[in-house]
């Protein structure tokens, strides 16, 4: 059963809130000893001094404690929610736009709340609560004073966040526009450079940061109205308490003393609240963090079995498949291939066609509306994630490497068997030039260090290495020289795992032994490369233009 992560996180966090809790309630315990104290200053406060001591030596403890569990749990915040987004998005039928920010942004921002958030929070809320309750047994018209009080910032404070959202959503998407674009302008310094495109993309940064700062003085601007309405608010609280006391001192219905008690206990009363606005501003953007985290995980995902068995056979076979985009209208329609066992399938067709869809449902990168896939004898659906791993991999046209060494990026198994010799053969056999040291070498940022072309070789390298029984490939060749192209066709033609390729290449689609063309999300020909070129005219075009 799938676990939910912010089940998970509410019980983690249910001790540091209960010392939380605790302490706060313990701080206004501590105020409201101040009133027998003042009240009894000239008699015999010696026992409630004794116990504000006491109770003080003891709120402190909690507070500590509380302090420490905050930090604490903002790690395994940040841990929990990192991993429910690791397990979920590979599965995910529709990737957030900001997934490669959700990690670093959204969850560091989630982190913070526990270790700075929760404790003044709850201060702010239970601290006055406890307050407001002591006062019902010493004073009602001030405990409903105080209520009343508590009602009207709180009023203040929602009137606050409906004025703020709209502006404090237009910062939050400034702030990933300049995240997104400082992280290609840092990434693709080289090629930048390199195309004499690094001060267009400089200013268009320095722009992007203009806009973030301008959106930051905006708020800032309509939020300190709302800011200053609410020191306001608690200034005229205050004074109003302070009038009712004098009145009820002069008419004689409360002593000076009793009335000093009550003004020391609205300072205390008042002094979290003073925070409030500011908390409560924090609270929005972490809850918009939270949000966005949320929606994210609740999308739906691929559903696999936890254990399954193997395909008998390596052959694909789709029956009357359909495919829709998120508007409902059709990619794919009625589509019944075969990809033979341990045979090299080429899928060609005009840009739009539908070859990369048909790809990734072919792989399970996401599930048809309709139809069924098989591989061999099993439903690809009843593969589990395990089992569908090792029989397939997928090399894709625009790739990455996982930092680290060359070696580990290839192998990503620190306990593989494959040798350095196996390695080094199988990269020159696609014509890249890579020596024993370099294997020990640093791949970059995402495998930075590398061209274009050659990133795309090390990636098919990389899941040749995994040695599936069934291969993938979106335009192998598309970044490739003409040596390079010619290397790597040879090699792939002499494979014998199950191939499909999606290409534009004439020389792949002639060297296959299967040929699906595909036109406007149906297939209009499918066979041998030497039957279609006596039976399909749009595939003798394509391979004429060789």
């Amino acid at each position: 059963m799938k676990t939910n992560p912010f089940v998970s996180l509410l019980l983690f966090l249910k001790y540091p809130l209960s010392f939380m809790v605790l302490s706060a309630i313990l701080e206004g315990l501590c105020g409201l000893l101040l009133l027998p104290i003042i009240i009894y200053w000239d008699q015999d406060a010696s026992q409630y001094l004794w116990m504000l001591a006491g109770l003080t030596l003891i709120t402190l403890v909690f507070q500590y404690i509380a302090t420490l569990k905050g930090f604490l749990a903002g790690t395994t915040v940040m841990k929990i929610l990192v991993q429910a987004l690791i397990r979920h998005l590979p599965r995910s039928l529709t990737p957030p736009p900001q997934a490669h920010t959700l990690c670093s942004g959204a969850a560091m921002s989630a982190m913070s709340i526990p270790a700075h958030l929760l404790a003044p929070v709850i201060s702010v809320v239970v601290t006055p609560l406890t307050v407001i309750i002591g006062l019902l047994f010493y004073n009602i018209i001030f405990a409903l004073i105080f209520i009343v009080a508590a009602l009207l910032l709180v009023a203040v404070m929602r009137i606050s966040a409906k004025g703020l959202y709209r502006q404090e959503v237009t910062l939050q998407t400034a702030e990933s526009v300049v995240a997104k674009t400082l992280a290609d302008f840092a990434q693709h310094q080289v090629l930048l450079r390199k195309s004499g495109r690094n001060t267009l993309f400089s200013q268009q940064l320095q722009q992007d940061l203009l806009d973030q700062h301008q959106q930051q003085v905006q708020l800032l601007q309509r939020s300190l109205p709302y800011h200053l309405i609410f020191s306001l608010c608690i200034q005229v609280i205050f004074i109003a308490v302070l009038v009712i006391g004098v009145v009820n001192v002069d008419i004689n219905t409360l002593t000076l003393t009793q009335w000093l008690a009550v003004v020391v206990l609205i300072a205390r009363f008042i002094e979290p609240l003073f925070q409030l606005s500011h908390i409560d501003q924090a609270l929005r953007q972490s809850k918009q963090s939270l949000t966005l985290i949320k929606n994210t995980l609740d999308a739906p995902s691929l559903q696999s079995p936890k254990q399954s068995g193997t395909p008998k056979s390596n052959d694909i076979r789709c029956e009357q498949l359909e495919v829709n985009n998120s508007l409902g209208a059709l990619i794919l329609s009625n589509i019944t291939v075969l990809c033979p066992d341990k045979k090299m399938t080429a899928i060609v067709g005009s840009s739009g066609a539908g070859k990369t869809t048909l790809l990734h449902v072919l792989a399970r990168l996401r599930d048809a509306d309709k139809g069924q896939i098989y591989y061999g004898d099993k439903r690809v659906n009843d593969l589990s994630e395990s089992v569908l791993a090792q029989t397939r991999q997928i090399v894709f046209q625009h790739n990455q490497l996982i930092r680290g060494t060359l070696r580990w990026s290839l192998l990503q198994d620190d306990n593989s068997t494959v040798s350095d010799n196996d390695i080094l053969h199988l990269l020159n056999a696609l014509n890249l030039s890579v020596t024993q040291t370099d294997l020990d070498e640093d791949v970059g940022d995402q495998g930075d260090r590398y061209s274009g072309g050659q990133k795309q070789r090390l990636c098919l390298a990389r899941s040749l290495l995994a040695d599936p029984k069934i291969l993938f490939l979106d335009e192998p060749t598309a970044s490739l020289d003409i040596v390079s192209r010619e290397k790597v066709v040879r090699y792939l033609e002499g494979l014998t795992s199950t191939r499909v390729v999606i290409t534009h290449d004439p020389d792949i689609a002639k060297h296959a032994d299967h040929v699906i063309v595909l036109d406007n999300g149906k297939v209009i020909a499918e066979g041998s490369p030497n039957t279609l070129l006596s039976s399909s005219t749009w595939f003798l075009n394509f391979c004429g233009s060789l």
